[in-house]
């Protein structure tokens, strides 16, 4: 049991002492208890952009808690304890309080957040959950209450990265976390700059991911985020003019898709109704009507200053914003995501591909940004001049007006949205049109075809009626890629065109020569070198079968001599002078090793698609292309797009739990047994991956099945 006085305080502090020991990693952070390092810094946020939304709104929640704590004293009167201000430098809570933070404005920003790094400050805050009588409290807001709250945004967080296994086109990335910091702090400013939503300063943050929580239960986007406590203290705001806006802005499943991505999608679909650009815009035309009138416009939301009627040029702004904000919301939730599903997959291969539709697109997105900062810039100088410059200058601003927390948010976030130099708009447009350049049909001379599933939905919402409501008719008619001939050959046949040397990176192409050149190559190596037939990457017959061999060195040598000379060459070139040396050589070399009797010992490749479920609907969806490597009783998959890389390697025997092939078919699906992460190589608890590959060929799915389970069985 904890004691009273300084005792408890040292208790507290060996306690943590001992999470963070457990958890922590970083020198920097590892000792809270001797240095003076984490003592009490500022109550702002001290980020500018961010990349990830929920460690933002766990960020809002620690400074929301330092900034709302006072000592309460133990004279009690009639049911209330007085409030005291105390300096809480070197106290236990605010040391481990500051290494969150610490943490959090680290990483916040970070493009290349682990899954570790976040599964590890999960594990602290959980633990420190496990001590709720070393913590007591009279504050509402309290330690353990805020802890547990960081702790919930961390949990969603580590989901999305997990969620995160493939590797995205930079620029396009980019452009997506900009936009979501670009909409999330207009619906912030929105909701406390010309408004008098009092209710607003009992949230601890006003992140997109946060306001979420405290959305009435009734056609709420996702069920599972309720937030019973900030519901209740939002009530009052959701069923004003501004309240409403916002919140049906927040319902779309664009708005959805775009901070949750996939990972929100079966929650979303259990919602019975959900807000639409149609539902959007007749709400939005009947609160016109109301602002345009004379009535006394209690219920508006807004601050007294623009309830007058000579002030209905800025609540035709406030619409206009809104207006705004909506399209650009449906823009980059409906069609940007998708243009980012097919840079995920394609890289840069696929962005220009899509050139055709990418460039009008940008160019639409990129006047809806321009629109909706002319109308943040137009409503902040209105706000300036009637609430903030008139009651500095000791002028009597009209009630109700807006409190003082709500001044200081909504000029945190129109700085980081518009004003500031750095701001998410001006970064955006930069972003956009360096997407465009590099998006150019002139950087690749024959593009790649069929870009699959992303495209069809893509055509759909280009093509659609609230596509072309939401742009107007300056937008270009353009052609549906789906009418093609050439894409219809490809929908036929599910399979993109098959990969040539040129798919794979420089990095691995030079790892691959110089490791031949050397007479160092192993079995992999040696037959990736070797691979850049017409057929596949990994097949090097000509009838398209899964060829197993290696070459010896001496043959691998012989093979990089002539590579060498063509690999200063650039382009097609290259390609095609690789593709005549192997076709040539490698013939003689195959025919020799497969008279060998050392012939089955050697290694079985194979150049699949990985399958994934989709987010809804039934069967498989393709996720990525993948190498797999069978050689003795090991079975490699290597990493996406790489020839030497291995991400995940499989002992036949002991992990393969089962494998089935159906006769005819060409997938493969495997169930493997592993260790979950921190657990002890002894300690006897597994737990099963499914994974789910489909080969060029049902004769090469059947290869692989049949050596997985002769060794299975060995």
């Amino acid at each position: 049991m904890p004691v009273l006085g300084s005792r408890m305080k040292e208790q507290q502090l060996e306690i943590l002492q001992q999470i963070v020991t457990k958890h922590i990693e970083d020198p920097a952070l590892k000792d809270i208890a001797s240095t003076e390092d984490f003592t009490m810094t500022t109550t702002e946020r001290g980020i500018a952009n961010w990349e990830h939304g929920h460690l933002v709104a766990a960020l809002d929640n620690l400074n929301t808690y330092q900034r709302d704590r006072r000592a309460k004293s133990r004279m009690n009167l009639a049911g209330h304890r007085a409030g005291m201000r105390c300096s809480y430098r070197h106290d236990p809570r605010t040391r481990i309080v500051e290494l969150l933070k610490r943490w959090l404005r680290n990483h916040a920003a970070s493009a290349n957040l682990t899954e570790d790094e976040v599964r590890r400050m999960s594990g602290l805050c959980r633990d420190i959950m496990n001590h709720p009588a070393l913590f007591p409290a009279r504050n509402e807001r309290s330690f353990m209450k805020t802890i547990a709250e960081v702790y919930q945004h961390l949990d969603v967080q580590l989901r999305e990265v997990l969620e995160r296994d493939r590797t995205c086109a930079e620029l396009a990335q980019r452009v997506l976390c900009l936009s979501r910091n670009l909409v999330s702090d207009a619906i912030g400013y929105l909701l406390v700059g010309p408004t008098d939503l009092k209710k607003t300063d009992e949230l601890p943050s006003l992140e997109v991911v946060s306001l979420w929580g405290s959305l009435p239960s009734v056609s709420h986007p996702l069920p599972g985020r309720v937030d019973a406590k900030t519901q209740r203290a939002m009530r009052d705001v959701w069923v004003t003019h501004c309240g409403m806006l916002i919140a049906t802005l927040l319902r779309t499943r664009w708005c959805v898709r775009l901070f949750e991505g996939a990972g929100a999608q079966e929650e979303a679909a259990a919602t019975p109704c959900e807000a639409s650009t149609l539902d959007m815009s007749t709400l939005i035309e009947n609160i016109k009507a109301e602002f345009n009138s004379t009535s006394p416009l209690k219920s508006s939301g807004l601050a007294g200053s623009f309830r007058k009627p000579e002030q209905v040029g800025v609540r035709m702004e406030y619409l206009a914003a809104i207006e705004d904000l909506r399209d650009l919301t449906y823009l980059i939730g409906e069609a940007l995501t998708q243009f980012h599903r097919i840079s995920d997959g394609l890289g840069d291969y696929g962005m220009i591909r899509v050139a055709t539709w990418l460039h009008p697109f940008l160019e639409a997105l990129t006047e809806k940004v321009l629109r909706l900062k002319g109308h943040l810039e137009g409503l902040n100088r209105a706000v300036d001049e009637n609430l903030i410059v008139a009651s500095a200058r000791g002028y009597a601003v009209e009630k109700p007006a807006p409190s003082q927390r709500m001044g200081q948010r909504a000029h945190l976030a129109i700085e980081r949205a518009v004003v500031q130099s750095s701001s998410h708009v001006h970064s955006l447009l930069q972003a956009l049109e360096d997407l465009r350049q590099r998006s150019s049909p002139d950087r690749l001379p024959q593009v790649v075809a069929g870009i699959g599933d992303a495209c069809i939905q893509l055509d759909a919402v280009l093509s659609s009626s609230e596509f072309r409501a939401c742009v107007g008719d300056r937008f270009p008619s353009l052609p549906r890629i789906t009418d093609s001939p050439r894409f219809q050959n490809q929908i036929e046949a599910r399979a993109p065109p098959p990969p040539s040397i040129m798919d794979v990176t420089e990095d691995d192409q030079d790892t691959i020569l110089r490791t031949a050149a050397t007479s160092q190559c192993d079995a992999s190596e040696a037959n990736l070198l070797g691979s850049s037939t017409p057929t596949s990457l990994f097949h090097i017959s000509q009838n398209g079968a899964s060829f197993r061999g290696q070459e010896s060195g001496n043959d691998a040598r012989h093979i990089a001599a002539d590579t060498f000379r063509v690999h200063g060459k650039k382009g097609r070139e290259q390609e095609e002078d690789l593709s005549k040396i192997f076709k040539e050589q490698l013939p003689r070399h195959v025919e020799q090793r497969a008279s060998e009797d050392t012939f089955d010992a050697l290694p079985l490749y194979a150049n699949v698609f990985r399958l994934t479920a989709p987010y809804c609907g039934s069967g498989f969806r393709r996720h990525d292309r993948r190498a797999l490597r069978l050689v003795g009783n090991q079975l490699d998959v290597f990493e996406k797009r790489s020839l030497v890389k291995v991400k995940t390697s499989v002992n036949v025997q002991r992990q393969v739990e089962e494998c089935a092939f159906l006769n005819g078919s060409k997938r493969l699906s495997m169930t493997i047994r592993r260790l979950p992460p921190g657990a002890e190589i002894d300690s006897g608890v597994f737990c099963t991956k499914n994974y789910f590959f489909e080969f060029d060929s049902s004769n090469d799915a059947k290869q692989f099945h049949d050596e997985i389970l002769r060794l299975s069985a060995s």
